[in-house]
């Protein structure tokens, strides 16, 4: 699971995380989102 820095939301990290992996082509076009359980263990 992902390590989660206490003086940033949750939200917050999630929100960058996601942009890091869209930036980085990780998704591709037609992929879903992954639920939040399935991106903390990523």
């Amino acid at each position: 699971m992902c390590k989660f820095n206490e003086s940033i939301p949750i939200y917050i990290e999630i929100i960058q995380k996601m942009k890091a992996d869209i930036v980085s082509g990780k998704p591709k076009c037609g992929d879903k989102t992954p639920s939040i359980m399935e991106f903390s263990e990523n």
